[in-house]
């Protein structure tokens, strides 16, 4: 998404030197912004409902977060365990400065710690 407004740029001294002309100090120009959605999550953000049990489905809550200046259309949540994925997809839409809680199912088929 791009908007298109007026800017205005000012050149100024603060007043300290007088000039002949304080309106030629100020440029109007018209330029397009580009807004972006900007998703994040943090290890505190995603938490099992239960401890997880091998070769059971475990729920994987998910706290995503938009930090960005757009909505996120379509973004897709996923579980992966090295380049494996295991668990998802979810796609879900997310508005700027909000969160959103999603669950997505996993099913641990080792013990031990997973990364």
């Amino acid at each position: 998404m791009s908007r298109r407004g007026p800017a205005a740029v000012r050149l100024t001294d603060g007043g300290v030197t007088r000039e002949t002309n304080e309106r030629n100090n100020i440029l109007s120009r018209s330029f397009t912004l580009f807004t972006w959605p900007d998703l994040a999550i943090s290890s505190a953000d995603v938490q099992f409902a239960s401890d997880p049990v091998l070769n059971n489905d475990a729920h994987v809550r998910v706290v995503a977060h938009n930090i960005g200046t757009n909505r996120a259309a379509g973004a897709i949540l996923e579980v992966w365990e090295g380049a494996q994925r295991v668990g998802g997809p979810v796609t879900f839409d997310i508005s700027p400065g909000v969160d959103a809680t999603l669950t997505v199912l996993w099913r641990p088929t080792s013990t031990g710690a997973h990364a």
